[in-house]
């Protein structure tokens, strides 16, 4: 299993970077010491206020059998940006998975990216609309040419439920098919990239227990790309 040390990801929200950094290495040496075992390896978090220094703390966790995947935390600056290739390159040479799962903090506090329309001002209204991160930072990935610079990087969206996929794949699709010529660098449709380095997790489980209410727009090739998670240990 993989362990996400959750707790780092609300450093999106947070106004000092070097409070941050500290923050993330000691909760990742913590995670490293007490969660990770036999049967669960650790997704180290991030400082997403310090890419290009994220990257040469990582290099050191290359060859630790403790270490599974990377996670980071959402900030305003879209996963396709060139921001965050000093990252994606260490995840791509150590074949780490990325891990992205919103903090809560999102639409809530300054430093954390926006949702929707304008600030909403209960927690409901904000928990509902997550999905809209990981809509638009796939869309990101996709069209800012993430997938040709890291042709062997795997996304995980975890946390973001996942019966909007179709739907935002055809969406993409479509507009590929109108407005390409704007975007020469990107020579597959999106959901081919899609196929090919992203995955999607079944929680909410809500959503994965109900298959009559969205196997039908799912083929098979896009059914393999759902991978199992929970909410362990909050829904314990």
């Amino acid at each position: 299993s993989m362990v996400i040390p959750y707790q780092g990801l609300i450093v999106n929200g947070w106004a000092d970077p070097v409070a941050a950094g500290v923050f993330v290495d000691a909760l990742n040496a913590h995670a490293l010491d007490l969660w990770a075992g036999e049967n669960a390896r650790i997704a180290l978090v991030i400082n997403p206020h310090d890419p290009n220094g994220s990257a040469e703390t990582l290099k050191a966790h290359c060859g630790d059998p403790r270490v599974g995947a990377i996670t980071i935390p959402l900030t305003t600056a879209m996963l396709g940006q060139g921001i965050w290739d000093p990252v994606y390159r260490v995840a791509e040479e150590a074949n780490w998975p990325v891990i992205i799962h919103f903090s809560g903090v999102e639409g809530a506090y300054l430093g954390a990216p926006p949702l929707a329309g304008a600030p909403h001002t209960n927690a409901l209204s904000r928990h509902i609309l997550m999905p809209h991160l990981a809509e638009s930072n796939l869309a990101s990935l996709a069209f800012e040419g993430t997938f040709y610079r890291f042709p062997h990087l795997q996304v995980v969206l975890a946390g973001f439920g996942f019966k909007w996929l179709p739907s935002l794949l055809r969406r993409m699709d479509q507009e590929w098919r109108n407005f390409r010529s704007d975007m020469p660098w990107v020579k597959d449709k999106p959901s081919t990239m899609v196929m090919r380095n992203v995955w999607v997790t079944t929680y909410p489980a809500g959503e994965a227990t109900r298959p009559d209410t969205w196997e039908g727009e799912f083929s098979d090739e896009l059914s393999r790309r759902l991978v199992f998670s929970s909410n362990a240990p909050f829904d314990a």
